[in-house]
């Protein structure tokens, strides 16, 4: 039996599709949420905007909220929105979900931020 590599179209393809899912979940999860009004963007990065995932890859999703959004009423909500995007399934791959408030970390010059602004792609609107 030939068994196809990581990195074959067919491999590949199922690797970005399992990513998929787990990206539309994590989505349907925060539109459900009260925190859902005061959502301005949903970043992709890492590898699956790059569609370098492999079988191990994480989903990476930074939330950007509106500068109106009150951390001390819903920050309860946050906490459980960072596990409630998460599938629970073990053939999807888990749900990594940073939050941030306004879009001050445009101004950040660490490389976690700089990655974000080189690479990610706004997905809040993609439907």
């Amino acid at each position: 039996m030939i068994v196809s590599g990581k990195n074959s179209p067919k491999v590949r393809k199922i690797y970005k599709e399992r990513s998929e899912k787990a990206i539309e979940y994590a989505r349907r999860q925060i539109e459900k949420s009260p925190v859902a009004p005061y959502v301005s963007k949903l970043y992709l990065y890492g590898s699956c905007v790059r569609e370098e995932q492999t079988y191990q890859s994480d989903v990476d999703l930074m939330l950007e909220l509106k500068p109106t959004f009150d951390i001390n009423r819903l920050r309860d909500e946050i906490i459980l929105l960072k596990s409630r995007v998460n599938p629970g399934q073990l053939d999807m791959p888990e749900v990594d979900l940073k939050v941030v408030i306004g879009d001050e970390w445009k101004n950040e010059h660490t490389l976690y931020f700089e990655n974000i602004k080189k690479e990610g792609r706004d997905i809040w609107q993609d439907k």
